[in-house]
């Protein structure tokens, strides 16, 4: 159990993206995820008319979101260095 801790202690005081956008990438990288997760929704909502299959469609979106979120980081890393 303590192990776990410290694994979460690690993430949760990592501050390797702080410098990212002028430290304010946790502030975008919410809107970023609630405006895209709403669009997603909407759209397929707009062009489906299924409560249903846009729901679950968008929550299958939510995975490569943050692959891209991730490449995103690695190049910017990559830029800067």
């Amino acid at each position: 159990m303590s192990d776990n801790k410290n694994k979460l202690g690690d993430i949760i005081d990592d501050t390797s993206k702080d410098g990212l956008l002028g430290g304010y990438y946790l502030f975008y990288r919410r809107l970023f995820f609630i405006f895209s997760i709403g669009g997603i929704f909407m759209v397929l909502l707009s062009i489906t008319d299924s409560y249903g299959f846009s729901s679950i469609f968008t929550g299958l979106c939510i995975g490569p979101l943050f692959v891209l979120e991730d490449k995103w980081i690695r190049y910017k890393r990559v830029k800067n260095n």
